[in-house]
């Protein structure tokens, strides 16, 4: 018998680099039993410090997480996967407190966790999860990275973020705050639907049109060897890590936790599809981006479908935590003052300009 979700993992030190600082976990329970109700959960990080630093976060996060995903008494995805995540982020902002030469370390994370038809992606940084649903590619997470912030307020394009110096600043991580802002999404699954989880070694060297068409030609593991043979095929600058999850059928599931995923509310704000006739051939990495607006203190709360239907890709919504649970004071990265400063710096120039 077929299982409902077919997984495949693999992760390779690329070309250049002499260490491995990625990591990832596959953790699954049976939600039809008391043990168990939590459902499947991928992992993949992607670790940044010196003195072997990176490698010390992904580790530490991942284990973190998978420690705290078997030990949780929550109930809700959403809810799982923040618990998860925030105590990874504990145990890597202790660690590099207690040595000086890993205190600058830090780890991406994008995590998917499945349960009955319902699946929920939590991500920090620019490691990736995309959707593959027969012709359409969607990038459902959103690379949290400087040059996006500048896309976002008109001072760079797309087009010119490729290849751009500053490409690699992320603006969220896993061990940056003590309060992490973490960027939720929820996809409601229909049978033959495919997730890819990748860190950045692969997003940068390989098209969305190529990993879309190997995932309908291997079974996920082969197709995630092929993957990671590609990305070293094309120079392996970086660490190279990648999931994939396939939908057989809908995973069973208790009818309370059902329940539970079905009254669930999302965020109104819609994330744009991105179908695989829309990829330019020529653009990868940083310059595919999905578009969507991570939500605000003032995005408007409406019920999921209660409907039996499963939507189309079009009737997918991040999730947002209700604004009466927003945490106050939220940290504030650095680099939106390096974009306020060059925002004054153009006013500056332009007066001049105008005066002379």
């Amino acid at each position: 018998m077929t299982d409902p979700l077919e997984i495949g993992v693999a992760t390779d030190v690329g070309q250049v680099r002499t260490e491995n600082q990625d990591h990832y976990c596959v953790l699954a329970t049976d939600p039809m039993t008391e043990a168990g109700r939590k459902g499947t959960m991928v992992v993949v990080a992607d670790g940044m410090g010196g003195h072997s630093g990176g490698q010390v976060a992904s580790h530490t996060a991942i284990d973190a997480i998978a420690e705290t995903f078997g030990k949780t008494e929550k109930t809700s995805l959403r809810d799982i996967l923040e618990e998860a995540i925030l105590a990874g982020n504990r145990a890597v902002r202790k660690k590099a407190q207690d040595d000086a030469k890993i205190r600058d370390m830090g780890t991406t994370c994008v995590a998917l966790l499945v349960r009955g038809e319902h699946v929920v992606v939590a991500h920090l940084g620019d490691s990736r999860c995309y959707m593959f649903r027969g012709a359409d590619a969607e990038v459902v997470t959103r690379d949290h990275t400087y040059l996006n912030q500048l896309i976002d307020i008109g001072l760079l394009t797309p087009e010119d973020a490729e290849g751009h110096p500053d490409k690699n600043i992320i603006t969220r991580c896993v061990g940056m705050s003590d309060d992490l802002e973490i960027e939720f999404n929820h996809r409601r699954l229909l049978e033959g639907d495919v997730f890819l989880m990748c860190s950045d070694g692969l997003s940068n060297l390989v098209r969305t049109d190529e990993m879309h068409q190997l995932i309908g030609e291997l079974a996920p593991q082969e197709a995630c060897e092929r993957l990671v043979a590609m990305a070293n095929e094309r120079g392996g600058d970086d660490n190279i890590t990648v999931a994939i999850v396939r939908v057989n059928a809908i995973p069973a599931v208790a009818e309370d936790l059902a329940t539970l995923d079905r009254e669930l509310e999302y965020s109104a704000e819609s994330t744009p599809v991105i179908t695989a006739a829309d990829v330019d051939s020529t653009v990868t990495g940083d310059a595919l981006r999905s578009g969507g607006v991570a939500p605000d203190a003032d995005t408007e709360e409406i019920p999921s479908p209660s409907s039996g239907e499963s939507p189309d890709l079009e009737d997918t919504r991040p999730i947002t935590r209700p604004n009466s649970e927003r945490r106050a004071g939220r940290a504030v990265s650095p680099w939106y003052w390096l974009i306020g400063v060059e925002i004054v710096l153009l006013i500056v120039l332009q007066f001049w300009i105008d005066r002379y």
